[in-house]
């Protein structure tokens, strides 16, 4: 589930409507170019203190699968 931290930045980024954004969305559906990749990997590092590695960020498609790699790479980080 993504949280409420992640969907907030992710609005901002993309200049969303964040209710409009739901796990189910798809990221072509939404202004996911370039920019949008680079601004999310600053944020996540800046919001949650971890690096998005670009080449399993790209595999995402979803705000799910975005979601799910963030959830995934905090709870690795060393404490």
């Amino acid at each position: 589930m993504a949280s409420d931290e992640l969907l907030d930045g992710l609005a901002e980024i993309l200049e969303q409507d964040r209710a409009a954004l739901t796990e189910e969305t798809a990221l072509a559906d939404l202004n996911w170019d370039s920019l949008a990749f680079v601004s999310f990997i600053a944020m996540v590092d800046s919001r949650f203190g971890v690096t998005v590695p670009p080449r399993q960020l790209a595999k995402c498609r979803t705000v799910a699968d975005l979601a799910a790699l963030v959830e995934t790479l905090v709870a690795s980080a060393p404490q």
